[in-house]
């Protein structure tokens, strides 16, 4: 995707984001708070909640059926 339009995508969101509406709506659906990272740190936090979750379940012996 061309990096203009991931710009773009960005600042919306963003914009959606900050605007009051969607933030009462974020704290009536349980204080929910979005959390907005640069891509590169999204994934590090992606792989580390993987490799995490992956050990609990291994731990627990959980089976999917």
């Amino acid at each position: 995707m061309p990096e203009a339009v991931l710009a773009k995508l960005r600042s919306e969101v963003r914009r959606a984001l900050d605007s009051p509406d969607l933030k009462e709506r974020f704290n009536h659906a349980g204080g929910l708070e979005p959390l907005l990272l640069p891509a590169g740190e999204f994934a590090a936090l992606i792989r580390r909640d993987y490799d995490k979750y992956a050990k609990v379940v291994k731990d627990v012996s959980v089976r999917v059926d």
